[in-house]
């Protein structure tokens, strides 16, 4: 089993929070929650959590379809996974 780390990106620091907690019920850990300042001046937030799920699992259309659904409810956008092994 490997581990499989989703990532979200959104403007409003509340959002950020609140993603953690919906992810961590989830059964995510969250790894990181960080803002920068973009070129334009916005701050721009990160969310990155992590699960130790099969691969073949975690991109299914059912999981990918719930961590984004999870994310739209929260002001982010989900911009994909990462594996570590």
């Amino acid at each position: 089993m490997s581990g499989s780390e989703a990532v979200a990106n959104a403007l409003d620091h509340l959002d950020t929070a609140l993603l953690a907690r919906s992810l961590h019920r989830s059964g995510f850990l969250i790894l990181v929650r960080a803002h920068c300042k973009q070129d334009r001046g916005e701050i721009f937030w990160n969310v990155t959590a992590g699960i130790k799920e099969p691969v073949s699992r975690i991109i299914s259309p059912e999981s990918t379809g719930r961590i984004d659904l999870l994310a739209v409810a929260h002001s982010f956008e989900f911009d994909g996974f990462g594996t570590s092994v």
